[in-house]
């Protein structure tokens, strides 16, 4: 899944790993939030 997230991104992986990490699981949490208070 993350995988995904750094293919379609674009963005140049090796620059900052750490932050695109942080970036990318930031995004899911809020994904997550957004079902969770749809649902």
């Amino acid at each position: 899944m993350h995988a995904y997230h750094k293919d379609a991104s674009g963005f140049p992986i090796a620059s900052s790993s750490f932050f695109n990490k942080l970036f990318f699981v930031s995004i899911e949490l809020y994904h997550f939030h957004n079902l969770q208070t749809f649902y």
